[in-house]
């Protein structure tokens, strides 16, 4: 949240508007308020308190307490700019508070893009509510981070440090790092798990996927196909035995139904002897005849006919009881079962196959950006190099003043008077005390402006030259160190991503290894194809 401007009046001595343009004031980058006890710094705040949660932490009891007692209400306007959905807007709050109870105004705008003001919400609740929505933080939390009272900053350095965590994270709205994320890996970790046991499980069933078991499987599941195909042939021809039966027992109907004629014709066989025998005589007699001989070759047909049933019935009744035999036979080997396992291991194994493509492709990956940047910063004693800079600034003295440097190679001008009394002194201690005339004379030369072109006379412009050089070798000396820290950075940031890829690249290894051992454990060569 970024304060922009403050209007108020009415609230503790202030009885007259007061505005404040922060804009104006963050021009500068920071500013601060500055005043004597009791003129109104703290009530700054005050007013922004009650803008924004329409509370004042300095209230005996209620609001009215803080209202001006020239005064029958408490305004203010505060305009903020906050980051909503990533975009920053500016928003203005408008609150007023009478003495009387209910007398309470409050409203929250948006500054829009044409330059005015949209309404966002009416009344204490909804603006309550939509404000602390906008700033994110309740207010125990913008006392502590935003705005604190005085003598309050000790209570958020020594608060817990769970609390702080909190705060700090509601501030910067890092929720999602937190327990959040926590609770995200730990679900996902159980998911993982659930799928591990699942495997497990299946593995178990097929007894842990063994090279062995899944060849025996595949050998059975090759006889099965190849059974079934014998047994849809001899289906095949038990159906066409069955239709050919079919046929041979309709023709066995019509042979009981010519040998029911037959009985018949068999009665009246005598008579009709003995007819003929008259009918011969007459000129009938040859019609007749021809009838009887087509009867008789009618009965035999029909004994034909009697074998050929009594033979399609003893064979539909042997195909009937071999279909039974292979009809049960086909059920109690279950090919079904076993197709179906076999057809559930091959998934388990494109599966295994799949995920194994997406681990090569990732490990590839990871390889690629490892060898993009294994050289691209390469190792060296940066530690050393910028100690050694650090030596020779600490020597050369680079960061003292031109009035230090003046101060240490003209001490002689300088103390020029001080060197005077020096010598007066001296004069006095040598005369009281002939015995030191030796030494003194010795501390009078030294406390004596040293002669032209001697070396410890003075050259104004050759030591501001000397100065210059000092300067320039310094800041080469710090441009060099900054080089070299980036140099070090750069390297060290290239290690910490080289490490990255490292492990990412390992993880990576590891799944398409652990899918690559699940291929081999299902197909044998550790491809699908196997399976096929």
């Amino acid at each position: 949240m970024k304060p922009v401007y403050l209007e108020f009046s009415g609230i503790n001595s202030f009885k007259e508007k007061a505005t404040i343009d922060f804009s104006r004031l963050l021009s500068g980058g920071i500013f601060g308020i500055f005043g004597d006890t009791g003129s109104g710094k703290s009530t700054i705040l005050d007013a922004i308190h009650l803008a924004i949660y329409n509370k004042i932490e300095r209230a005996s009891g209620s609001i009215a307490d803080c209202i001006n007692h020239h005064s029958e209400k408490a305004v203010v306007i505060f305009d903020f700019e906050s980051v909503k959905d990533g975009v920053r807007h500016t928003y203005r709050v408008h609150r007023e508070r009478g003495r009387k109870q209910g007398s309470v105004k409050a409203y929250l705008y948006r500054l829009e893009t044409d330059g005015k003001y949209a309404s966002l919400a009416e009344g204490t609740s909804e603006v309550n509510a939509k404000l602390e929505e906008i700033v994110g933080l309740t207010f125990d939390d913008f006392k502590k981070c935003i705005a604190l009272p005085q003598g309050e900053f000790a209570g958020l350095v020594n608060a817990d440090a769970k609390d702080r965590i909190k705060l700090i994270s509601r501030l910067f709205g890092l929720e999602k790092y937190g327990e959040n994320l926590k609770k995200r890996v730990s679900e996902r970790c159980a998911e993982k798990v659930q799928e591990e046991r699942t495997i497990l499980t299946r593995m178990e069933e097929n007894e842990g996927g063994r090279v062995e078991i899944i060849e025996e499987c595949q050998g059975k599941v090759a006889a099965y196909k190849e059974r079934n195909v014998q047994l849809d042939n001899e289906i095949k021809t038990v159906k066409e035995r069955l239709e050919k039966l079919k046929k041979q027992q309709a023709a066995k109907r019509d042979y009981d139904d010519l040998t029911s004629a037959l009985a018949t014709l068999e009665k009246d066989r005598e008579t009709y002897e003995t007819k003929r025998s008259r009918f011969e005589k007459s000129a009938g007699a040859s019609r007749i005849k021809e009838k009887t001989e087509g009867l008789n070759a009618t009965k035999k047909s029909l004994i034909s006919a009697r074998a050929l049933a009594e033979k399609a019935e003893k064979d539909a009744a042997d195909a009937s009881a071999e279909l039974v035999r292979l009809t049960e036979r086909l059920e109690s080997m279950r090919y079904d079962e076993q197709i179906e396992t076999a057809n559930k291991t091959l998934a388990e194994a494109e599966v295994a196959e799949r995920e194994l493509f997406k681990a090569d492709e990732k490990l590839a990956g990871y390889r690629r950006q490892y060898k993009e940047i294994k050289d691209k910063f390469p190792a060296d004693d940066y530690d050393g190099k910028i100690a050694a800079v650090e030596q020779e600034l600490a020597e050369l003295d680079g960061d003292v003043t031109y009035a230090e440097f003046l101060k240490d190679n003209l001490k002689d001008v300088l103390l020029v008077e001080t060197y005077g009394e020096f010598r007066f002194d001296l004069a006095r201690i040598e005369e009281a005390f002939p015995d030191t005339a030796e030494l003194v004379e010795e501390l009078k030369e030294k406390y004596t402006l040293a002669p032209s072109g001697s070396d410890r006379s003075f050259d104004v412009a050759a030591i501001k030259q000397r100065f210059d050089e000092i300067k320039k070798k310094a800041a080469n000396l710090k441009e060099k160190r900054s080089a070299l820290e980036k140099a070090k950075r750069d390297f060290e940031r290239n290690e910490l991503e080289k490490d990255r890829i490292k492990a990412q690249g390992t993880a990576a290894a590891e799944e398409a290894e652990k899918w690559r051992k699940t291929l081999q454990e299902l197909g044998g060569d550790g491809t699908v194809s196997a399976l096929k």
